[in-house]
């Protein structure tokens, strides 16, 4: 008879399990139902991580399999076949660690260390352990928590993955601001390089123009005397020669005439005039040909003399030009950096008063959340008001004590009282919380206006449009440079 039972009891598992899927409907589905509120959620969460790190800490058995399921985490989501293998491989640890049980002969392919079945073999390993009700309960709930598992896992990454971006974007950020400050220093540094630069070489032309100055002054005068001696010495030498040869050329006109008188005094009487004509324009040509060659080279060396020092005066208002404008653009770049180290030391200025009104509204909002907590401490600490409700009736409504007592017994009088008292802490906590906002509304309203009266105070005025400004851009002087002048 008792083996009838057992032989029917047997048969019964098996036709139930032969019924029973191979996977539950929320595996088959590849996402499991998790609850839909944020603490439920977390609870499931933190219940899987646990459930995870149990498993974890478990003989080399089940810490092999976590970690295969930690590793194909994606695939067991999506395929039957894998999720299947996790379940049985944990049911199969779980069976090694009983006495008297052994593993079916169908999931032996299934133990750690042996190569991976198809889903035949998965098959008939299921078919193996449905044979027994506490082979396939274990099997069943490990088949359930596979995704769960993989959801801890995920979640778990996910936040690992959210803290690695979030270090690197940090990280990222503060490189780039190294970057830009040693950037900025280095700008710096060249700039004042620059500058002083800039200022050496507008002193040496400074000292050049003074040089060429004196050496003008010094060389125009000498130049002017040795010119008017040349002139002298040239008209002397020129007079002279034309003395020399008015001389000879009238001592050879006596000679001349004197032998056209002695040979032809009788028969030349009629042409004598003609001939004397003659001879005196072949006589005086020579003489006028070098006057005009002399005037003329009087006039070209005047003319030189002009050109050269109109020259000398033109390359002096061209020095003392260059020299004006270095001067003016050394006392540009100095204003400028005037005007940037202002400008620094009013935002330094601008960021401590900031600071000191960011302290002051957090010295304030601690003080009111204090004040706040205080008056939450007290509201929620042990009610006195049933005491005082009785002294209220004794003073004011002059009751019978008796009565007070009978009223303080009836089943409605500590419902009055919880729901006065419940009216009393609302009451006190919408005020506090009413002049909490008012005085953030109002800290934040100060710092406002304080900050755009520095920023009022330190806007750049605007340039007008000058001649000076004008001449300076005609000068191909830069235009950041002119906005500043």
């Amino acid at each position: 008879m008792a083996t009838r039972v057992l032989s029917v009891i047997r048969l019964s598992l098996f036709c139930a399990a032969f019924s029973w899927p191979r996977q539950i409907s929320v595996a088959k589905s590849g996402t499991a139902r998790y609850p839909t509120s944020a603490e439920d959620e977390l609870v499931g969460l933190l219940a899987n991580h646990a459930a995870l790190e149990d498993y974890s800490r478990r003989p080399d058995c089940f810490r092999r399999v976590a970690g295969s399921i930690h590793v194909r985490c994606g695939e067991l989501e999506m395929n039957e076949d894998e999720r299947v293998q996790a379940a049985i491989s944990m049911t199969l640890c779980e069976l090694a660690t009983a006495t008297h049980h052994s593993i079916p002969l169908e999931c032996a392919s299934f133990t750690v260390g042996s190569v991976a079945s198809r889903s035949r073999i998965q098959g008939e390993c299921v078919d193996a352990l449905s044979r027994s009700a506490q082979f396939w309960s274990s099997y069943s709930g490990y088949l359930r928590e596979v995704p769960q598992l993989c959801f801890a896992f995920r979640r778990w990454n996910d936040i690992d993955t959210a803290k690695d971006i979030y270090k690197n974007s940090t990280q990222e950020t503060m490189k780039l601001i190294q970057l830009l400050l040693a950037r900025e220093t280095a700008g710096k540094k060249h700039w004042d390089m620059h500058l002083h630069d800039l200022e050496a070489a507008a002193m040496r032309l400074k000292t050049m123009s003074n040089t060429i100055d004196v050496v003008i002054g010094a060389a125009a005068p000498r130049l002017e005397n040795s010119l008017k001696m040349i002139i002298d010495v040239f008209m002397a030498a020129l007079t002279q020669n034309v003395e020399v040869e008015n001389t000879r050329i009238i001592d050879r006109m006596g000679f001349e005439f004197e032998l056209i008188s002695q040979r032809h005094a009788h028969s030349l009487n009629g042409i004598l005039e003609t001939s004397l004509v003659d001879n005196l324009n072949n006589a005086l040509s020579p003489l006028q040909m070098q006057s005009l060659q002399a005037f003329n080279l009087a006039n070209s060396a005047q003319d030189l003399w002009m050109n050269l020092t109109l020259q000398f005066n033109v390359m002096h208002q061209k020095i003392s030009q260059l020299s004006e404008d270095v001067f003016s653009t050394a006392a540009t770049l100095e204003s400028s950096s005037n005007l940037v180290q202002d400008a620094q030391i009013a935002a330094s200025l601008a960021a401590s008063s900031l600071a000191e009104t960011l302290t002051q509204l957090n010295t304030t909002t601690h003080e009111s959340f204090e004040k706040l907590n205080a008056s939450l401490s007290q509201s929620l600490s042990p009610r006195r008001s049933v005491p005082g409700l009785i002294w209220l009736f004794e003073a004011v409504l002059r009751l019978d004590p008796s009565t007070i007592t009978y009223l303080h017994h009836l089943p409605l009088f500590p419902l009055a009282s919880a729901l006065a008292s419940l009216v009393f802490y609302l009451l006190h906590s919408t005020c506090s919380g009413l002049m909490s906002l008012a005085l953030l509304f109002l800290s934040s309203r100060k710092y406002l206006t304080n900050n755009q009266s520095l920023e009022a105070a330190h806007a750049p005025l605007p340039t007008p449009r000058t001649p000076e400004l004008m001449l300076r851009r005609k000068s191909r002087i830069p235009d950041r440079l002119c906005s500043r002048l």
